[in-house]
């Protein structure tokens, strides 16, 4: 929970060195939960940083595909396409 001896606030790495320390007394179930969260919580930053390069790479202002449609300066489908195969 981030408290240390005598009330004092842990950093992270702190926290991660005593948890290491107690690793070898905790059960074996204990363990497997532990690696099971550790593992969702990476599972879980994974996906969140693809869908936020995915945003980057994506056009999502339809407004300029409708801008480049009307000036006939492309069509969209091969914009769009450029923005994914790039």
């Amino acid at each position: 929970d981030g408290e240390g001896v005598g009330g004092q606030k842990l950093s992270a790495l702190e926290l991660a060195s005593e948890q290491n320390r107690l690793w070898p007394t905790l059960t074996k179930e204990q363990q497997q939960e532990r690696v099971q969260k550790e593992e969702s919580t990476v599972f879980s930053q994974a996906i969140h940083y693809a869908n936020r390069m995915s945003y980057l790479l994506l056009p999502l202002d339809t407004s300029k595909n409708r801008l480049l449609r009307n000036t006939g300066l492309g069509d969209v489908e091969s914009v769009s396409n450029s923005y994914v195969t790039n």
